[in-house]
């Protein structure tokens, strides 16, 4: 199976990330995108399944999809609101709404680490991180 670049998958957290704060907060017509009720039901739930299938794709940089797009989503936001002490705090939020993306990322790695085989049948060792 051809695995995904790690550089490509890096790039498309970061454009996941801001799409996803443009997406949300442009339709549900809010500051922030986790501030709309569309962002719990759809846009979250969709983001940490792509960190999954991104970590299925990229298994060697599984830990890093997570927070690059929980970061990106936050400073899209940040860079269109006036700075403040608010920031910091949002901050401490996508960094804790990281964690379950970096989980997905580890169920996907660990799948495609278990279900990858060489040409010869044999299981191909786990890519290092």
């Amino acid at each position: 199976m051809q695995r995904m670049k790690a550089r490509t998958a890096l790039m498309i957290v970061v454009i996941l990330g801001v799409a996803l704060e443009l997406v949300v907060s442009g339709i549900s017509a809010t500051a922030e995108a986790w501030d709309a009720s569309s962002y719990w039901s759809v846009g979250y739930p969709v983001a940490v399944i792509l960190c999954g299938a991104l970590g299925y794709s990229s298994p060697t940089h599984w830990q890093n999809h997570g927070p690059l797009l929980l970061g990106a989503q936050w400073l899209t936001m940040a860079l269109g609101k006036a700075p403040g002490p608010h920031m910091i705090v949002g901050l401490a939020f996508a960094a804790a709404l990281s964690v379950p993306c970096v989980v997905a990322g580890w169920v996907g790695a660990h799948t495609a680490r278990h279900f990858t085989t060489t040409d010869d049948g044999e299981a191909s060792p786990p890519p290092s991180p």
